[in-house]
């Protein structure tokens, strides 16, 4: 689509670019009106341009092509749907980028070589509520309880154990905000005397 001020200058732009194309001034003898030229006249009306949804379809064109040509198969090889739509939903747009979309995860092929500690040695988790050591393993650097995926209990001892941390850490026993060092550094705290 041209601007009002291309389209009023459009028959001068055409004379400038026919002189151009035949090699002179527009006078006579030199290309223009009076002279002989073997090249032919350009239109006045310009060729149409590719609209949007030509051109949407044009480059659709170019990707399935060779999609069509590898089969139906290949076609979709590459596309795993995590999600089904159902008609008369709302979704937000963002619901449908599969980049975001949680991954389904197969429990039944899911790695399951991780034996639950307090289950194979029949100990119960919460009785251990004084044991810092063994509590200190559950929980991060900046004293955070790890969740489930990270500690590899089942569910039943996970709730136990954070239980027996936020037990441990009401009586004093381990510290809120970070993680239990059983041999703290007292020199890194201003005590223990003498330096090395």
């Amino acid at each position: 689509m041209l601007s009002r001020s291309a389209w009023i200058a459009r028959p001068r732009i055409t004379l400038l670019f026919s002189r151009c194309l035949t090699g002179g001034s527009g006078g006579v003898g030199s290309g223009g009106v009076g002279s002989h030229s073997t090249t032919p006249p350009i239109p006045t009306t310009p060729a149409p341009a590719k609209t949007t949804k030509e051109a949407r379809a044009e480059k659709m064109d170019q990707i399935m092509k060779p999609l069509a040509k590898a089969g139906p198969s290949k076609a979709f090889e590459s596309i795993h749907y995590t999600r089904r739509f159902f008609p008369m939903d709302t979704y937000h747009p963002g619901e449908f980028d599969e980049g975001n979309a949680r991954k389904t995860i197969d429990f039944a092929k899911r790695d399951r070589t991780a034996v639950d500690p307090f289950k194979a040695l029949g100990i119960d988790p919460l009785k251990e509520y004084k044991n810092a050591l063994v509590l200190s393993n559950f929980v991060t650097d900046m004293g955070r309880i790890k969740p489930r995926y990270k500690s590899g209990l089942s569910a039943k001892s996970q709730r136990r154990v954070a239980k027996a941390i936020r037990r441990a850490r009401s009586f004093g026993l381990i510290p809120v905000t970070s993680k239990f060092d059983a041999q703290p550094n007292h020199r890194s705290l201003g005590r223990g005397g003498s330096s090395m």
